[in-house]
Protein backbone atom coordinates (compact mmCIF):
# COMPACT_ATOMS: atom_id res chain seq x y z
CA UNK A 1 0.00 0.00 0.00
CA UNK A 2 2.60 2.33 1.29
CA UNK A 3 4.47 1.70 -2.19
CA UNK A 4 1.10 2.46 -4.63
CA UNK A 5 0.83 5.94 -2.23
CA UNK A 6 4.44 6.67 -2.85
CA UNK A 7 4.18 5.80 -6.89
CA UNK A 8 1.24 8.31 -6.95
CA UNK A 9 2.82 11.19 -6.00
CA UNK A 10 5.69 10.39 -8.18
CA UNK A 11 3.54 9.85 -10.44
CA UNK A 12 2.06 13.29 -9.80
CA UNK A 13 5.03 15.50 -9.57
CA UNK A 14 6.40 14.23 -13.00
CA UNK A 15 2.89 15.49 -14.43
CA UNK A 16 2.84 18.59 -12.31
CA UNK A 17 6.68 19.38 -13.26
CA UNK A 18 5.73 18.77 -17.34
CA UNK A 19 2.28 20.48 -17.35
CA UNK A 20 4.85 23.85 -15.54
CA UNK A 21 7.21 23.20 -17.64
CA UNK A 22 4.95 22.98 -21.00
CA UNK A 23 3.63 26.49 -19.58
CA UNK A 24 7.22 27.84 -19.70
CA UNK A 25 7.73 26.79 -23.41
CA UNK A 26 4.55 29.29 -24.06
CA UNK A 27 5.40 32.61 -22.67
CA UNK A 28 6.21 34.98 -25.72
CA UNK A 29 10.26 35.98 -25.18
CA UNK A 30 9.84 37.93 -27.91
CA UNK A 31 11.82 41.54 -27.19
CA UNK A 32 9.98 44.46 -28.89
CA UNK A 33 12.63 47.43 -29.02
CA UNK A 34 9.13 49.70 -30.36
CA UNK A 35 7.96 49.55 -26.44
CA UNK A 36 9.45 52.47 -25.61
CA UNK A 37 8.67 54.44 -28.77
CA UNK A 38 6.97 57.98 -27.69
CA UNK A 39 8.47 57.82 -24.00
CA UNK A 40 10.93 60.22 -22.62
CA UNK A 41 14.64 58.74 -21.64
CA UNK A 42 14.96 58.10 -18.76
CA UNK A 43 18.03 60.02 -16.25
CA UNK A 44 21.25 58.73 -16.53
CA UNK A 45 25.03 59.17 -15.21
CA UNK A 46 28.54 57.86 -16.36
CA UNK A 47 32.07 58.66 -15.99
CA UNK A 48 33.53 60.25 -19.52
CA UNK A 49 36.05 57.57 -20.92
CA UNK A 50 38.42 60.69 -21.72
CA UNK A 51 37.86 62.76 -18.01
CA UNK A 52 36.24 60.41 -15.00
CA UNK A 53 35.26 63.80 -13.64
CA UNK A 54 33.33 64.45 -16.56
CA UNK A 55 29.98 63.11 -16.24
CA UNK A 56 27.49 62.42 -19.28
CA UNK A 57 23.84 62.55 -18.20
CA UNK A 58 20.85 63.08 -19.80
CA UNK A 59 21.44 66.76 -19.87
CA UNK A 60 24.57 66.53 -21.92
CA UNK A 61 22.25 66.39 -24.51
CA UNK A 62 21.62 69.93 -25.66
CA UNK A 63 21.61 72.21 -28.82
CA UNK A 64 20.72 69.99 -31.36
CA UNK A 65 17.52 69.13 -33.05
CA UNK A 66 18.51 64.69 -32.65
CA UNK A 67 20.43 62.61 -30.63
CA UNK A 68 21.79 59.38 -30.76
CA UNK A 69 22.94 57.53 -28.20
CA UNK A 70 24.63 54.02 -29.05
CA UNK A 71 25.42 51.69 -26.99
CA UNK A 72 28.78 49.69 -28.16
CA UNK A 73 31.73 47.98 -27.14
CA UNK A 74 35.41 47.53 -28.68
CA UNK A 75 35.02 43.56 -28.53
CA UNK A 76 31.48 43.34 -29.99
CA UNK A 77 32.30 42.35 -33.54
CA UNK A 78 28.55 44.04 -35.12
CA UNK A 79 29.62 47.08 -33.31
CA UNK A 80 32.74 47.09 -36.04
CA UNK A 81 30.16 46.47 -38.76
CA UNK A 82 28.23 49.43 -37.83
CA UNK A 83 30.81 51.90 -36.95
CA UNK A 84 31.15 53.03 -40.53
CA UNK A 85 27.45 54.07 -40.47
CA UNK A 86 27.91 56.06 -36.86
CA UNK A 87 31.34 57.68 -38.74
CA UNK A 88 28.80 59.12 -41.72
CA UNK A 89 25.90 60.08 -38.82
CA UNK A 90 28.48 61.71 -36.97
CA UNK A 91 29.00 64.40 -40.06
CA UNK A 92 25.08 65.27 -39.60
CA UNK A 93 24.55 69.13 -38.58
CA UNK A 94 21.59 68.22 -36.30
CA UNK A 95 22.44 65.03 -35.12
CA UNK A 96 24.66 64.66 -31.67
CA UNK A 97 25.81 61.17 -30.77
CA UNK A 98 26.58 59.65 -27.17
CA UNK A 99 28.65 56.90 -26.68
CA UNK A 100 27.97 54.69 -23.82
CA UNK A 101 30.82 52.31 -23.64
CA UNK A 102 29.43 49.30 -22.66
CA UNK A 103 31.66 46.89 -19.93
CA UNK A 104 34.52 47.53 -21.66
CA UNK A 105 38.26 48.20 -21.07
CA UNK A 106 38.77 52.00 -21.21
CA UNK A 107 42.50 51.42 -23.24
CA UNK A 108 40.84 49.08 -25.67
CA UNK A 109 38.10 51.17 -26.31
CA UNK A 110 40.01 54.33 -26.72
CA UNK A 111 42.37 51.83 -29.13
CA UNK A 112 39.54 51.21 -31.08
CA UNK A 113 38.31 54.71 -32.15
CA UNK A 114 41.91 55.55 -32.69
CA UNK A 115 41.48 52.34 -35.55
CA UNK A 116 38.14 53.32 -36.57
CA UNK A 117 37.72 57.03 -35.87
CA UNK A 118 35.53 58.56 -33.10
CA UNK A 119 32.04 59.34 -34.21
CA UNK A 120 30.83 60.61 -30.88
CA UNK A 121 30.67 64.01 -29.08
CA UNK A 122 31.11 62.35 -25.47
CA UNK A 123 31.94 58.73 -24.53
CA UNK A 124 30.42 57.29 -21.11
CA UNK A 125 32.02 54.26 -19.38
CA UNK A 126 29.50 51.65 -18.31
CA UNK A 127 31.58 49.08 -16.88
CA UNK A 128 28.93 47.44 -14.83
CA UNK A 129 26.29 47.84 -17.50
CA UNK A 130 23.95 49.32 -14.82
CA UNK A 131 23.74 52.34 -17.00
CA UNK A 132 22.82 50.84 -20.52
CA UNK A 133 19.93 48.75 -18.75
CA UNK A 134 18.56 52.25 -17.15
CA UNK A 135 18.76 53.16 -20.92
CA UNK A 136 16.59 50.11 -21.68
CA UNK A 137 19.03 48.16 -23.57
CA UNK A 138 19.33 44.92 -24.00
CA UNK A 139 22.99 44.31 -25.15
CA UNK A 140 25.11 45.80 -27.79
CA UNK A 141 25.31 47.09 -30.11
CA UNK A 142 21.93 49.34 -29.47
CA UNK A 143 21.30 52.74 -31.04
CA UNK A 144 18.49 55.00 -29.74
CA UNK A 145 17.60 57.86 -31.84
CA UNK A 146 15.91 60.64 -29.61
CA UNK A 147 14.12 64.37 -30.47
CA UNK A 148 15.38 67.44 -28.96
CA UNK A 149 12.60 66.90 -26.17
CA UNK A 150 14.63 63.43 -24.92
CA UNK A 151 11.50 61.25 -26.59
CA UNK A 152 12.65 57.70 -27.98
CA UNK A 153 12.02 58.41 -31.77
CA UNK A 154 13.78 54.94 -33.04
CA UNK A 155 15.46 52.20 -31.89
CA UNK A 156 18.08 50.04 -33.23
CA UNK A 157 18.85 46.69 -31.78
CA UNK A 158 21.79 45.16 -32.94
CA UNK A 159 24.40 47.18 -35.45
CA UNK A 160 23.11 49.83 -37.74
CA UNK A 161 22.94 48.82 -41.15
CA UNK A 162 22.31 50.43 -44.46
CA UNK A 163 18.30 50.44 -44.17
CA UNK A 164 18.69 51.70 -40.64
CA UNK A 165 21.12 54.88 -41.63
CA UNK A 166 18.84 55.65 -44.62
CA UNK A 167 15.45 55.44 -42.09
CA UNK A 168 17.94 57.95 -39.47
CA UNK A 169 18.49 60.24 -42.13
CA UNK A 170 15.05 60.68 -43.83
CA UNK A 171 13.74 61.30 -39.80
CA UNK A 172 16.92 64.49 -39.63
CA UNK A 173 16.01 65.75 -43.18
CA UNK A 174 11.73 65.65 -42.84
CA UNK A 175 12.64 66.31 -39.50
CA UNK A 176 9.84 63.43 -39.26
CA UNK A 177 8.60 61.71 -36.18
CA UNK A 178 7.50 58.06 -35.92
CA UNK A 179 6.09 57.89 -32.80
Amino acid sequence: MIKKVQFGILFLIIIGSFYFFSQGLRINKKFFPDKNIGVELSNFSAPSIFNNEIMITKDSLKNKKFYIINIWASWCSPCREEHPYLMKLSREKLLKIIGINYKDKKNYAIKFLKKFGNPYSEIGIDKNGIVSIDLGSHGVPETILLSEEKIIIAKFVGPLNKNDYIKIIKIIKNNESIY
